[in-house]
């Protein structure tokens, strides 16, 4: 089953960090969240970060505006893509706690 990891978690480093808006070119942070590919895939992040981030990075550091988060969560609605709407909603509520301090987030890929 895919869930949201926490660093103590991860036993391998293939996976997505998504990390609060402060630090710039670190990674591997306590309160950061992670996901495998897999995982991104099945909440259809994925598809959405390519489709509604200018230049996705899939191995590199992306900013996420609340914006462009608001966009990503409307399409994601309206398609019905990913199958774990329980992940999502578990990520979007991690997003909007972090939008409470920040004015974005990164993901950072593989």
């Amino acid at each position: 089953m895919e869930k949201i990891l926490r660093k103590e978690e991860l036993t391998g480093h293939d996976v997505f960090e998504l990390q609060r808006g402060y630090l710039e070119d670190l990674h591997g942070l306590e309160d950061s969240i992670y996901l495998t590919e897999e995982g991104l895939d099945h909440t259809g992040l994925n598809k959405m970060f390519e489709e509604c981030l200018d230049n996705f990075n899939y191995y590199g550091f992306n900013r996420v505006s609340k914006a462009e988060w608001d966009t990503i969560k409307k399409r994601i609605d309206e398609s019905k893509v990913g199958s774990n709407k329980v992940i999502f909603e578990q990520i979007d509520h991690w997003v909007n706690e972090c939008f409470e301090n920040h004015d974005h987030f990164k993901v950072l890929g593989l």
